[in-house]
């Protein structure tokens, strides 16, 4: 059963008139309704604007990209990183990028529906999981990708 809304749900959600506890949706750190992010946030979209997806295509890129990239690349120690907009986009990122001869997909029981990029279905247990991928690698030198959420 779906229920509307007219305003972005904070910790706490009110449906039919009974107050209930908010865990869902895409604000898992609750900061959409946090007064300093949103400050944080309005300021950003005054300097920056509400969306500028031709980014990394355009004839004029925001700095702001590269530096947020570089900083995290540095937090983590790799040679560079990228941000997504989104977790089910860095699932299908991921998928595609690594979606190639060499590679033999599996995908574990509940994978989330972002990283499959084929037909093939998720195994029902881990156990059948764990049996298909050893016998592909005793078979086979393509190397096993493993999804699972």
């Amino acid at each position: 059963m779906n229920h509307y809304i007219d305003t972005f749900p904070g910790r706490k959600i009110t449906l039919n008139g009974v107050p209930h506890l908010y865990f869902g949706g895409t604000s898992y750190l609750g900061l959409q309704t946090d007064v300093d992010f949103q400050k944080l946030f309005i300021s950003n979209i005054k300097k920056y604007g509400t969306n500028y997806g031709a980014s990394r295509k355009s004839n004029i890129r925001l700095s702001v990209f590269d530096e947020a990239e570089s900083y995290l690349a540095k937090i983590v120690g790799s040679e560079a990183c990228i941000t997504l907009s989104s977790g089910y986009l860095v699932g299908q990122f991921l998928a595609q990028v690594l979606n190639t001869k060499e590679h033999q997909f599996f995908y574990a029981p509940n994978t989330h529906s972002a990283l499959y990029q084929s037909k093939i279905k998720s195994y029902t247990t881990f156990a059948s999981l764990n049996i298909a991928v050893r016998e592909h690698l005793e078979s086979s030198k393509s190397a096993p990708v493993v999804f699972f959420r």
